[in-house]
C-alpha cells in the first residue's frame, strides 16, 4: 500500500524539480496529491503537468497574509479527508500554511525542504523568528546542501536528527542534450545569432546574488571583446534600480534581458560563459545553475557559495573567483573566453563531476523520506 504524501507548493508556475518528480516518484511507493496556494486562480504550468499525471491538485486563493488563517482552515479540511502519512512543503507561504494545518491535523510526517540558508539572517533579520516557528512545526527539514544544514544546526539550534541533507537532483540529459531546432529559434528570437561570445546570468535580481558585479566585468570585458552580449535571464527583483543603473553604462546592442525562459536548456545552449557569483560563502542554499551550467557543457564563472563548496574546484571544472569582484570575474570571463584548452577541460570534468547530482539518487532518497 503506497504511502499517501501531500505535496504543498505556494506561489510556483513552474519549476523543473517537479516536473521530474511527477514523472519519477514510485507510483507503487508514494501516492501524491497537490495543493497549490496561489495569490489567484489561473491555471499554473504546474497544476497542468501534476493534472497530465493523473496526480489531484488542489487549489487555494490567498490573495494576502491576511487571509492566511482562513487558508490555514481549508488546507486543514482537505488535509483531514485525504489523511496523507506526510505533508512536503515548498516556499515560504506554504511552509507557514501547510506545516501549521499538518501540525493541527496531525499529519505523522511534517517535512518542509529549506530553500534558502543565511539570507533572512543577513537581509531580513525579523524573518527569522518565522523560520524558527516553522522549524519547530516540522519533523523533518530538508537540507539541499551543507551550508543550509550549518545554518539549521548552528544558527537557527534546530536538532541534529532533524535535518536530512538531499541535494537537489537533475535529469542530466536534459542539459546535455539541447533541442538544436529550438536552440537555433532562441537565438533568433534573442537577435544573438551572429554574437560572440554570449556570457549569460540566471539569476533574480537581488543583491545576494552579485549581478552588480558582473555588469562592470562585463563591461571591461567588451573593450577585448566588442561583439560580446551579456544575456540576462530570470531578470527581475527588487535590486532592478540598481541593476538598470549598471545597464545604462552599456551599450544598449549588447545585452538583452528575460524575465522567464522555460526552454531552459536551449537556453543554456545559446551561452558561451556563464558566470554564478553570489556575495558570500553561505548565502546560497543549493545553487542549482552551477549543476545546470556544467551538465549543458557551458565553462563558467562562479565563486563558492551552497553546493559550490562541495564540488568546485578552480580551474578543474569552473573558474573560481573571489566574492565582490568586478575585476576577478573579469579575468575568468577574458579566461574562458579567449583559451580553447582551458575551456574543453572545464567542459569534460565538470560534465563528468555533475554526476553525483543525477535524478535518480534524489528521487530514491526523496522516497525513503516518505516511507
Amino acid at each position: 500500500m503506497p504511502v499517501k504524501v501531500v505535496y504543498i507548493l505556494s506561489d510556483l508556475d513552474f519549476a523543473l524539480t517537479f516536473k521530474w518528480i511527477a514523472e519519477h516518484l514510485n507510483k507503487q511507493k508514494v501516492s501524491l496529491e497537490l495543493i497549490l496556494i496561489q495569490h489567484d486562480q489561473r491555471v499554473t504550468e504546474l497544476e497542468r503537468l501534476f493534472d497530465d499525471h493523473n496526480i489531484p491538485v488542489h487549489k487555494l486563493r490567498v490573495e494576502n497574509d491576511r487571509r492566511a488563517a482562513l487558508a490555514i482552515g481549508k488546507t486543514l479540511q482537505l488535509l483531514r479527508e485525504i489523511r496523507p502519512g506526510a505533508v512536503h512543503c515548498h516556499m515560504r507561504r506554504a511552509n507557514i500554511i501547510g506545516l501549521t494545518a499538518a501540525w493541527l491535523a496531525r499529519v505523522p510526517k511534517r517535512i518542509y525542504t529549506r530553500h534558502y540558508a543565511t539570507q533572512n539572517h543577513v537581509y531580513h533579520p525579523h524573518a527569522v523568528k518565522t523560520d524558527r516557528f516553522i522549524n519547530g512545526l516540522a519533523t523533518h527539514i530538508v537540507a539541499p546542501s551543507k551550508v543550509v544544514q550549518n545554518t539549521l544546526i548552528k544558527k537557527e539550534k534546530v536538532r541534529q536528527e532533524k535535518v536530512v541533507v538531499i541535494g537537489h537532483g537533475f535529469d542530466l540529459s536534459y542539459f546535455s542534450e539541447p533541442d538544436l531546432k529550438k536552440t537555433n529559434n532562441l537565438r533568433s528570437e534573442l537577435d544573438i545569432s551572429n554574437n560572440r561570445p554570449v556570457i549569460g546570468v540566471i539569476a533574480r535580481y537581488l543583491e545576494l546574488k552579485g549581478i552588480q558585479y558582473v555588469i562592470p566585468a562585463f563591461k571591461k570585458l567588451l573593450d577585448d571583446l566588442p561583439q560580446a552580449v551579456l544575456l540576462l535571464a530570470n531578470a527581475q527583483g527588487p535590486y532592478r534600480d540598481t541593476i538598470d543603473n549598471l545597464l545604462n553604462g552599456l551599450p544598449k546592442q549588447s545585452y538583452r534581458e528575460i524575465s522567464f525562459e522555460k526552454r531552459l536548456a536551449e537556453l543554456y545552449a545559446c551561452m558561451d560563459c556563464f558566470v554564478h557569483v553570489p556575495v558570500s560563502a553561505d548565502i546560497e542554499a543549493f545553487g542549482q545553475t552551477y549543476v545546470e551550467a556544467l551538465a549543458a557543457g557551458v565553462p563558467s564563472v562562479f565563486t563558492l557559495s551552497g553546493v559550490a563548496h562541495q564540488f568546485i574546484a578552480h580551474k578543474h571544472n569552473a573558474w573560481v573567483a573571489d566574492y565582490e569582484s568586478s575585476d576577478a570575474i573579469y579575468k575568468g570571463l577574458k579566461a574562458l573566453c579567449t583559451n580553447n584548452s582551458l575551456r574543453a577541460e572545464l567542459i569534460a570534468n565538470g560534465q563528468e563531476d555533475v554526476k553525483r547530482f543525477a535524478l535518480e539518487t534524489f528521487i530514491r532518497k526523496t522516497e525513503a523520506l516518505y516511507v
